[in-house]
């Protein structure tokens, strides 16, 4: 490129002028070389960090006279290199690249493009824990095996299992909220805690603790059961929807009805017969009852009903069982299917046995909403029962 800067005397001047011509002496080349290097090969990535790739390639032998080589991410050129290797940086973590690379030679030509590399650089390292488990409650205690679960916060989405703790010292782990710790000493006390972990082995903080004692070797698990046919029930009908919390503890139930169990009628079981006001006006029954609970260890508890036709039952104010009625239904929404109370032939068992931590020391309150299949049924039945079989100070 030949510049001139041409500049006037004055801005009147009565004349300008620039008439440039350039002459050279010397000599060219009448071959000049067109022929381009042969393109690189065997290009690769050595270390590929989170924000840094390392390309290599080899030159090949035929290419005598490469001066250097450019090179390509995602077809935009980054950098050149007089050596078979270049580092790319500052990238982004976790993303993916497309490089080739091209050789010069002297004369400038430049070779077809290597094959394409595909390159993802490293994620940053995960290194936040998941929160701690929570609720941690021994399902069932025997002389020589706890039987512990737990639950999992909600935000922990990427929890891959749980270390169980005992006596500060990790015994085992488990891919669900639930452990069997065994081979343990009768009349012993023993502290649990539990953590959770993820996929990058980042691991939570402990979850509260749990002290649990082992029964002594010289008592028997005993059976009771602490809800007997034909007890005293507090009752609802369902000709309304009864107060949200009328299955908690903390509910007054002082205002309801009350009856011995069972309760329905047209059937010969229905010590609390509801015919004159159930049948054709409302499918629903909302009984609860308090009991004392004696017993500290468990080895199985079990709801016994004779029902007709759905129900759903809570300990303390949770689910424990349920059929026949489908989520949380309206009171004057029927059972969603049928179920025959017999009562010449044994009830109906549900083994809620891992719902032992829900239970306390003293006072509880079981909740259950029975649930006609019709309005103009020809009966409706509940009549429950609660065994425990156990340990008790």
């Amino acid at each position: 490129v030949l510049a001139i800067q041409l500049r006037n005397a004055a801005l009147y001047s009565s004349d300008a002028s620039m008439i440039p011509s350039l002459t050279i002496t010397g000599y060219y080349d009448t071959n000049p070389d067109t022929t381009p290097p042969l393109a690189p090969i065997n290009l690769s990535a050595g270390t590929v960090a989170q924000t840094t790739v390392d390309l290599v390639w080899e030159n090949p032998a035929a290419n005598t006279d490469v001066t250097g080589y450019r090179i390509y991410r995602d077809g935009a050129e980054i950098g050149t290199s007089v050596n078979p290797n270049y580092a790319d940086q500052d990238l982004t973590a976790n993303t993916p690249y497309e490089y080739h690379v091209t050789a010069y030679d002297a004369a400038g030509n430049e070779s077809a493009a290597s094959a394409v590399l595909n390159v993802t650089t490293e994620e940053i390292p995960d290194t936040t824990p998941p929160l701690a488990p929570m609720n941690l409650n021994a399902n069932t205690v025997t002389q020589t095996t706890v039987d512990l679960v737990w639950e999992n916060p909600v935000e922990n989405t990427d929890v891959v299992g749980y270390r169980v703790y005992r006596d500060n010292a990790e015994v085992g782990t488990s891919a669900d909220t639930h452990y069997l710790d065994q081979g343990l000493t009768p009349n012993t006390i023993y502290e649990y805690y539990v953590t959770a972990y993820d996929a990058a082995g980042n691991e939570s903080t402990a979850s509260a603790p749990l002290t649990v004692p082992t029964p002594d070797t010289t008592s028997d698990p005993v059976e009771q059961t602490l809800i007997q046919e034909g007890d005293i029930w507090q009752y609802f009908e369902g000709t309304s929807e009864p107060p949200s919390d009328w299955r908690d503890t903390g509910f007054d139930d002082t205002s309801w009805q009350s009856g011995p169990s069972g309760f329905g009628y047209g059937d010969s079981d229905d010590a609390t017969d509801l015919y004159s006001t159930m049948y054709g006006n409302y499918v629903t029954v909302y009984l609860r009852k308090t009991f004392d609970n004696p017993f500290t260890a468990y080895e199985s508890i079990m709801l016994n009903l004779y029902y007709d036709d759905g129900f759903v039952a809570y300990i303390n104010g949770v689910e424990v069982a349920r059929d026949n009625v489908i989520g949380e239904p309206a009171y004057d929404v029927p059972a969603s299917g049928q179920h025959e109370s017999v009562t010449h032939l044994p009830p109906a068992q549900f083994d809620i046995t891992q719902f032992s931590h829900l239970f306390t020391s003293g006072t509880n309150v079981i909740a259950i909403q029975l649930r006609n299949a019709a309005t103009y049924s020809s009966d409706a039945s509940m009549i429950p029962s609660l065994t425990m079989t156990g340990y008790i100070e």
